[in-house]
């Protein structure tokens, strides 16, 4: 066993020393350093942003009249869809008077249709006139009454999913 006393002799001849190991203290620094400079950096790059910022609130686009398609009839009785207008549009079937229609609902009569004729206050669009088949227009604030019983009439919103409903079944 020449090897194993080589082995012994190496090791006994070698004079032991003891290694610290220390952490390097400048690598550390410059990494807390550059910590530091990021997050203040960060900090005044967002403090400039909220000085400059305006607090003015967005307001969401309003879709003019134009922009919906309502559904108008003529006084000769076609009716189809177009986009939505102030006061009447001609009849693209016979050439006559169009106005955009909507329903009226009395509760013992059912539905009537009614004329609207819109007006712009501002930049927003309301109905101005209303008018039942056969009679004058009433200032849209006016409570349009059923022709038959007097009966104040409701207006009936149609819900655009309804038809989707009936045809699948719930």
């Amino acid at each position: 066993m020449p090897t194993a006393d080589r082995r012994r002799d190496r090791a006994a001849s070698a004079p032991r020393r003891t290694v610290r190991i220390l952490q390097p203290t400048g690598a550390r620094r410059a990494a807390i350093v550059s910590l530091l400079i990021v997050g203040a950096a960060a900090l005044a790059l967002f403090l400039v942003w909220r000085a400059w910022r305006t607090d003015v609130p967005l307001e969401p686009r309003q879709r003019s009249l134009s922009d919906v398609e309502l559904t108008w009839r003529c006084t000769g009785g076609h009716t189809f869809p177009a986009a939505g207008q102030t006061g009447s549009r001609t009849c693209i079937y016979c050439g006559q008077e169009a106005f955009n229609i909507t329903n009226y609902v009395c509760p013992s009569h059912g539905s009537f249709e009614v004329a609207v004729r819109f007006v712009q206050e501002g930049t927003v669009f309301k109905p101005g006139f209303v008018r039942l088949a056969g009679r004058d227009w009433l200032p849209a604030a006016e409570e349009l009454r059923c022709p038959r019983c007097g009966v104040a009439l409701e207006h009936r919103r149609e819900d655009p999913l309804a038809a989707g409903r009936k045809k699948s079944g719930g």
